[in-house]
């Protein structure tokens, strides 16, 4: 085995002339932004068998839903204000490890959401959401 010594030397330098720093002037005011519209949106979790909402009310008028599919079954949801006779509104079947997202104009009240494929709403897939 063969040590090999190395011996590094440094010669004096003559010192830099000191650095100035920089002016700092002070930065332009920022313009004023106008408050963004909050946006109404809502985050449903499915699983066998059951809801999780993002919130339990949201604001009336234009709700932005995403269905987010994390169960094995495929899931849809059904919505409908109380007392109200009429067709549902609906985000279609939406297959496991999938999202589907829906924008509806809903009116103040109280919703039943459930999940209309066979057996899964008897299960417990349903709850409900205040519009205010």
């Amino acid at each position: 085995m063969v040590r090999v010594r190395h011996w590094w030397t440094c010669a004096p330098q003559a010192e830099a002339p000191p650095i100035a720093p920089p002016s700092l002037a002070p930065p332009p005011p920022a313009p004023e932004a106008e408050p963004e519209p909050e946006a109404n949106r809502l985050a449903v979790k499915s699983s066998e068998y059951y809801f999780v909402l993002s919130r339990l009310s949201v604001k009336a008028g234009d709700l932005t839903i995403e269905l987010n599919n994390r169960g094995e079954d495929p899931h849809n949801l059904n919505l409908q204000l109380e007392g109200d006779a009429g067709a549902p509104l609906e985000i279609p079947e939406t297959d496991s490890e999938q999202r589907s997202v829906a924008s509806f104009d809903l009116p103040a009240g109280r919703y039943r959401l459930w999940c209309s494929l066979p057996e899964h709403e008897e299960k417990g897939m349903h709850t409900t959401l205040t519009v205010e």
